[in-house]
């Protein structure tokens, strides 16, 4: 075969005046090594592996409430507070003391605030209001406020510690003046009055 075509190309030649022939096909370029992903640095690779480095997975960071929903007053700065003068801090109080009223609805809106839940601390609030007061303006003029508020009148998210700033006791009806650890809000009165023997809230302000 290899004769027959030597002679073709020769009678091409004379009349042609030359002959031919294709240049030898290049080869195909060498195939890239492929890459050795996520073999740790040193470990042994294939000839001319690339070893490709993969980032440790991070696990996701635990969901947290918003912080703003946690805070802290510093009761060290009543010494300073020229606007507070009676400087009373009131603690879970008892009994027929007009403060435990006071104490009971801030603690049942600083509990909701940080559960993240209303019941059953919106019951405990209204609990703690006269039986004048309707259930559904307290739940819808009062509740959604004061826990707005809470962080403003409390010692911490985890305390209900407040503070007294004045307190007014005449003819049975005893009003005090709470303050506010918030520079833009001021120091809210709030009315108590015994009602069968029970402390209540007669007139509230947040």
């Amino acid at each position: 075969m290899h004769s027959s075509l030597r002679v073709t190309c020769l009678a091409v030649a004379v009349l042609l005046g030359g002959c031919q022939t294709r240049p030898p096909a290049r080869s195909a370029a060498p195939v890239a090594p492929e890459a050795v992903v996520g073999a740790p640095a040193g470990a042994p690779t294939p000839t001319g592996a690339a070893v490709v480095p993969v980032s440790p997975v991070v696990p996701a960071a635990p969901k947290v409430r918003d912080p703003a929903l946690l805070w802290e007053n510093d009761l060290t700065t009543l010494g300073s507070d020229y606007q507070c003068a009676l400087k009373e801090v009131v603690t879970d109080p008892t009994g027929q003391d007009p403060r435990a009223a006071i104490w009971r609805a801030y603690d049942a809106a600083r509990k909701a605030v940080v559960a993240g839940v209303d019941n059953p601390y919106a019951d405990e609030f209204v609990d703690q209001f006269s039986r004048l007061h309707k259930r559904g303006w307290i739940l819808e003029q009062y509740w959604p406020r004061i826990k707005t508020h809470i962080s403003k009148y409390t010692a911490s998210s985890k305390d209900t510690t407040y503070v007294l700033c004045r307190v007014d006791n005449r003819d049975g009806r005893w009003k005090g003046f709470v303050k506010s650890f918030s520079v833009d809000k001021s120091n809210p009165p709030i009315t108590v009055e015994i009602e069968d023997g029970v402390p209540r809230i007669s007139f509230f302000t947040y």
